[in-house]
C-alpha cells in the first residue's frame, strides 16, 4: 500500500469538514515523503527530517500550528496500525511541543459587541433567534444546524443537540429572551414537527453555510466577521469568571473530559487556591493548641 492511496481511503472515512482538515497536513507530508512510497518504508528518520522541515516554515509559526501537523500525523498512522497495513507509528519519533491550551479571550466575542448585534437583529426574527441560542447555550453550530422543532422543550427553557458527528442528544439550555425569539421565528415560518428551526425551508443547512449567515450578520451589523465559535468561546470565559465548577462547565459546553474545560478557559488561580485552603483552615473545630520549640539550654554548673 503506498502513501497517497492509504491517505485517499483515510479520508474517505470522515465527512468533509473534517476531511478538509486532516487534507491539508496530509497532503504536504505527501509531497514531502512521495506519494508512491510504500507505508512500510516510511521510517521514524523520515518523520523527524519532516518535523525538521515544518519547524522552518514560516507559515508555521507557532505551537499550535505545529502541533496540530503533528495529532494529525498521529491519527493517520494509527490508523493504519489498525488496519493491518503497519505494525507500528513512526510518529512515535517525534513529541508535540510545550503550549498553553487555553483559548485567548480575544477569539470570545465581546458583550458589547453581542449588545450591538442584538440591537441590529431585533427586528429580524431568524437572525435573532440564531444569535440568541448560540450565545445563551454556547453549543457549536452544527448543533444548531441540527436543531429540529421537536428538539426544543420550551417549558423547561432547553433543546437537545447532536454535535461534532455524535449521534446521541445532549441538552443545552437559555433564557426567556431566546424562548420567545425561538418562538416568534418558528411561529412566522410555521414550522412543524421534523423540519430544521434555523434553515429558511425547513431543511437542514450545511455548518459552513449557517457559520457564513452568522458571519455576513455581524458585517452587516458593523462590528465585524465574527465567527459562531466566538460565542462559544464568550460562554466558556463567562462561565470561568464566574467561578462555575469546571465540572458543570463541561457539561454546559459537551466536553466529555472535564480537562479539555480546564486548559481552555480556567487560568491557574493560586491566589482563590490560598483563599478557600485559608477559610477551610479557619473553620477546623478544636485547632491544636500551638507549640513552640525552643533550643535546650545548656545547665550551669
Amino acid at each position: 500500500m503506498n502513501l497517497h492511496a492509504a491517505i485517499e481511503l483515510f479520508l474517505g472515512n470522515y465527512r468533509p469538514s473534517t476531511r478538509r482538515s486532516y487534507m491539508y497536513v496530509l497532503r504536504n507530508f505527501e509531497s514531502y515523503i512521495g506519494p508512491a512510497r510504500p507505508l512500510s518504508d516510511i521510517q521514524a528518520v523520515d518523520i523527524i527530517r519532516y518535523s525538521q522541515y515544518l519547524s522552518q516554515r514560516p507559515e508555521i509559526k507557532s505551537p499550535v500550528s505545529y502541533n496540530k501537523y503533528v495529532k494529525t500525523l498521529r491519527t493517520f498512522f494509527n490508523w493504519c496500525i489498525s488496519v493491518q497495513w503497519i505494525s507500528s507509528s513512526p510518529v512515535l519519533a517525534i513529541k508535540r511541543q510545550k503550549t498553553s491550551n487555553r483559548i485567548p479571550r480575544d477569539k470570545a466575542f465581546p458583550d458589547d459587541a453581542l449588545k450591538q448585534l442584538l440591537d441590529y437583529t431585533r427586528w429580524k426574527p431568524r437572525e435573532d433567534a440564531f444569535v440568541r441560542f448560540l450565545a445563551d447555550t454556547g453549543c457549536r453550530v452544527g448543533g444548531a444546524a441540527a436543531l429540529r422543532v421537536e428538539d426544543i422543550d420550551f417549558e423547561n427553557r432547553k433543546a437537545f443537540v447532536i454535535e461534532k458527528g455524535k449521534t446521541e442528544h445532549r441538552p443545552v439550555f437559555f433564557g426567556d429572551a431566546c424562548a420567545h425569539a425561538l418562538r416568534r421565528w418558528i411561529l412566522q415560518q410555521s414550522r412543524k414537527r421534523g423540519t430544521y428551526v434555523f434553515s429558511t425551508d425547513g431543511h437542514r443547512m450545511g455548518n459552513d453555510h449557517l457559520a457564513q449567515f452568522f458571519r455576513r450578520t455581524c458585517e452587516r451589523a458593523g462590528i465585524g466577521g465574527y465567527g459562531p465559535h466566538s460565542l462559544r468561546h464568550r460562554k466558556g470565559h463567562q462561565m470561568a469568571d464566574n467561578k462555575i465548577a469546571p465540572s458543570v462547565a463541561a457539561q454546559a459546553l459537551g466536553h466529555e473530559d472535564v480537562s479539555v474545560t480546564l486548559n481552555y478557559y480556567y487560568p491557574r488561580d493560586w491566589e482563590r487556591v490560598a483563599d478557600v485552603i485559608h477559610t477551610l483552615s479557619e473553620t477546623t473545630e478544636n485547632p491544636p493548641q500551638i507549640i513552640r520549640f525552643e533550643a535546650n539550654k545548656k545547665r550551669s554548673g
